[in-house]
């Protein structure tokens, strides 16, 4: 009788958690990444990547009865989820700036919208709020965050054409790479990536876009020479999907085959250099206000970290500045002018990004920030000596005046209640 309880009662719960628990079987045909940040002063969730990238609280898409994965990275602003109240969908909770969660689940068989929001505190009343929207075949507009595009009558699962895939393409390599490359435009941060297919093996190339920094780590030779000739500025790994590493290889070739049957560019006459590589356009912004920008005296217009919490510039400040970045004394000689100001205006970065989702400089912080980094980098590097000497003495003055008051103190604390009253006639 007691064998049989056992087994009524174990045959309930393991009914009951799988009522309550969604379904998480099976291979997700459809990935969304989403980041918390702010835009015009509320709490929002951004896209991240794809046709979604940079798309406040973006509307999701999926195929009735198809298994899709929502990843949510915290941006940096407090405790968040992301809950689907239909479907009783909820993800576990990010606090950590950068840390990610995610959860795969199928959606209904039905058309429909859904809604998706953060489901901490008032989180959704105040601007946390967007929609899962399941139509049939016959709606074939959305991009899919996998890099395939389906058009009617063509479904999920189908390969994209090679003009598909190089649109794609071009979409990632215009939100994620324009800051720091181009295509026929010369060097900024990194290489000019024309030609990029010829000059590189494409099996070289793709593990490069997908792990730069772990093809650098393993001593490869041609990653090596490139960080020496780029003034040892490492290419970050932007967490591209095997889908987007293709894409992006797909609109390389598509570019290189072109300008392959295009017409060769007239030549330069003798002695003339590249304008690209030689001419930089004059600094128009205030170096004395970009440095107020910097160290945070001048709030930035869109409500952005000012740089100082995270970098340092010798001379700048008590202690130079914060060390989670690098130091910026002369990040203008190595990024050189176009390549900082392109790095300025999208903060390729992605430590950056999270802190700066939907917190965009604006054009003027940008050229005045730039100013005031040409105009340190002329400086010789002052030594650290005198910060270092102020905050030692600091310390050791109020370790001085503790170890005094201890003195004075500690003999009065050792005694007793009545070997004071007989000592001092009171306490």
């Amino acid at each position: 009788m007691k064998l049989l309880r056992l087994f009524v009662f174990a045959f309930l719960i393991g009914w009951l958690m799988a009522a309550c628990t969604p379904m998480q079987a099976g291979v997700s045909t459809r990935n969304y990444m989403l980041t918390t940040g702010f835009k015009d002063g509320n709490l929002v969730f951004l896209g991240v990547g794809g046709d979604i990238n940079g798309m406040v609280n973006p509307t999701l898409y999926a195929n009735p009865g198809e298994i899709i994965t929502v990843t949510l990275i915290n941006g940096g602003e407090g405790i968040h989820d992301i809950y689907f109240p239909k479907l009783k969908v909820r993800s576990k909770r990010v606090s950590e700036r950068g840390e990610s969660v995610s959860i795969t689940f199928r959606v209904p068989d039905q058309e429909g919208v859904l809604e998706y929001h953060d489901s901490v505190a008032n989180h959704s009343e105040i601007g946390m709020v967007g929609s899962l929207q399941i139509f049939g075949s016959a709606v074939r507009q959305a991009v899919n965050p996998n890099g395939t595009t389906d058009t009617p009558g063509q479904t999920s699962g189908q390969p994209d054409t090679q003009g598909q895939i190089a649109s794609e393409g071009k979409t990632i390599f215009d939100t994620k790479c324009a800051a720091c490359h181009t295509i026929g435009g010369g060097k900024l941060v990194g290489p000019d990536l024309k030609g990029v297919t010829v000059s590189r093996d494409i099996t070289w190339l793709t593990n490069w876009l997908k792990a730069p920094d772990k093809v650098l780590a393993s001593g490869d030779p041609i990653a090596t020479e490139l960080l020496k000739e780029f003034n040892n500025i490492p290419m970050p790994n932007l967490g591209l999907s095997d889908a987007e590493v293709s894409s992006l290889v797909g609109y390389f070739q598509s570019v290189d085959g072109a300008s392959v049957a295009a017409p060769a560019p007239a030549q330069e006459t003798s002695g003339s250099a590249s304008a690209t590589e030689t001419t930089t356009q004059p600094l128009t912004g205030d170096p004395a206000y970009g440095k107020k920008l910097f160290t945070g005296e001048v709030a930035l217009v869109n409500g952005g970290t000012h740089c100082m919490a995270c970098h340092s510039v010798e001379g700048v400040g008590v202690l130079d500045g914060g060390a989670l970045g690098p130091n910026l004394t002369h990040v203008y000689s190595r990024y050189g002018q176009s390549g900082l100001a392109a790095s300025l205006e999208s903060l390729p970065f992605p430590t950056m990004q999270g802190v700066f989702a939907g917190m965009p400089l604006t054009s003027s912080e940008q050229v005045d920030l730039l100013a005031y980094f040409a105009s340190v980098d002329l400086e010789t590097e002052t030594p650290n000596q005198q910060n270092f000497w102020l905050v030692l003495g600091s310390g050791s003055a109020l370790a001085s005046v503790w170890f005094i008051g201890m003195l004075f103190f500690w003999p009065r604390q050792r005694l007793s209640l009545s070997q004071r009253l007989r000592k001092y006639g009171k306490l």
